[in-house]
């Protein structure tokens, strides 16, 4: 809800329709996550893999 409801920006460029912005300096892809955005930076990726390897653990002692 914050990101997608324009309370938070995070990107390579400012937002004019968002309350905060949080402008990245860096040029790098990796970090920046280039034209789609933070949500596919490294370290969002590497969120996302360990969220689902959570996920998978608790799931597979669940049906134990």
């Amino acid at each position: 809800m914050v990101f997608v409801g324009n309370i938070i920006h995070f990107g390579t460029k400012s937002e004019g329709d968002s309350i905060y912005n949080f402008v990245l300096s860096s040029g790098n892809r990796w970090i920046t996550g280039g034209d789609f955005g933070l949500e596919a930076s490294i370290f969002a990726i590497i969120a996302y893999t360990i969220f689902a390897l959570l996920v998978f653990i608790w799931i597979m002692r669940k049906h134990k």
